[in-house]
């Protein structure tokens, strides 16, 4: 399988005011230009009012160009989420602790497992 490396500069500056560029390794997806990603920004500004200045607050969005690599995987990667969030919460799984690396081994197998087996009965049944 081949694959494809995308180093992605966005985020904040760190504490030397340099952005560490995001790394991305992907068998599928390229480095030609994706969707943008709509960055939400807030400008605030006083307007003369009858009991003095008000403050409003105005939200605009800023286009912020991605490769299609990112744009991929950032579109795809709240399903991992609420994946996690089934095995932990409503089904509750992995509740139980253990310092045995096979045993938690087996746990985590057994949550995929149970996990993928709701969500396809979730979708087959149509509840």
């Amino acid at each position: 399988a081949s694959l494809c490396a995308v180093g992605w500069n966005e985020g904040k500056p760190d504490r030397h005011g340099q952005i560490r560029p995001k790394c991305y390794v992907s068998t599928c997806g390229t480095s030609m230009p994706g969707d943008p990603h709509m960055k939400r920004r807030y400008q605030r500004y006083r307007v003369p009012g009858r009991l003095g200045d008000e403050q409003i607050m105005r939200t605009y969005h800023v286009p912020i160009p991605r490769p299609q690599l990112v744009s991929e995987y950032y579109d795809g990667c709240q399903v991992i989420d609420v994946h996690n969030h089934l095995a932990s919460t409503t089904l509750a799984l992995e509740n139980r602790k253990t310092r045995r690396y096979a045993f938690r081994y087996f746990q985590t197998f057994v949550r995929f497992i149970v996990t993928d087996s709701f969500l396809a009965y979730k979708k087959f049944q149509n509840l």
